[in-house]
Parts: C-alpha cells; structure tokens; sequence
C-alpha cells in the first residue's frame, strides 16, 4: 500500500469517526473483506453476506439487522424475516431483505470501523446498541 493511499485512508477513518453508526437494536456486522465488488448487484450482496454468516443460533435469534461491512463501512443493512439452519452446518443463516429506506439512510455509508481492530480478521461482530439508556451487547 503506498504512503499517499494510506494517509488519504487514515483520513477517510478519521472523518467517518463523525459519522460513527449508533445501534438502538442488536445487529450483526458481517465484514465482507476481497469478495466485495463495487460493481456488484443487490442480489449478489445479499448473497454473499448470508454465506459468510456464521453464527450460533441463541444469538441470532436475538438479532433483527445484519449489515455488510467493507473496509469498516456499512454497504447494505437486511431485516433478518427468519433464521434457519443448514443441514451441513452447526450454525445459521438468514432469511431477510433489504432494510426499508429509514433504516438505510440511518446506516448504510456509516463508519463500524470502530468495531475492527487493526488487522483483526474476524468475518463478524455483534454490534454493541443503546436501549433503555444502557449500553448492550447483541
């Protein structure tokens, strides 16, 4: 990575530190990493972001959003319908579509870089969110 990529990078974190998504419900962030395409279509997206979940089903009951997440920027926000389970795997996937436009524009484009540590290679997070005035944990 060059010098100049990298300080013009840093900078874009920096401002998207004010732009910072805030959760009032809990969500799952799924980091999309080199499969992610800016060419790619809506399906595509959606496709991608249900492979690479993979998560235990107590806690994704309890989870509502899933966000696809790249270079610590939301992309696309889903409303989970329901949770099912492969039959070739111990975790779960989802069943949902994309968000309606009022949760988009609250978080697609916001930053979750917050979430991820420098090189941390971890495909998902649980978001932290706000309810009742308290911090929880998703």
């Amino acid at each position: 990575m060059s010098h100049q990529f990298s300080e013009k990078r840093n900078k874009e974190v920096e401002k998207s530190r004010l732009r910072a998504a805030v959760f009032n419900e809990p969500a799952i962030l799924v980091n999309l990493g080199s499969l992610y395409q800016p060419s790619m279509d809506a399906a595509s997206l959606h496709e991608i972001t249900r492979s690479l979940l993979k998560v235990n089903g107590k806690r994704a009951k309890k989870t509502r959003l899933v966000c696809a997440v790249y270079q610590g920027f939301i992309k696309e926000v889903y409303v989970v319908t329901c949770w099912l389970k492969p039959h070739f795997w111990s975790s779960y996937e989802f069943e949902g579509e994309a968000a309606p436009e009022e949760l988009r524009e609250k978080y697609v484009g916001r930053s979750v870089s917050s979430y991820w540590g420098w090189a941390s290679r971890a495909p998902l997070k649980f978001a932290v969110y706000v309810s009742k005035g308290k911090e929880r944990r998703s």
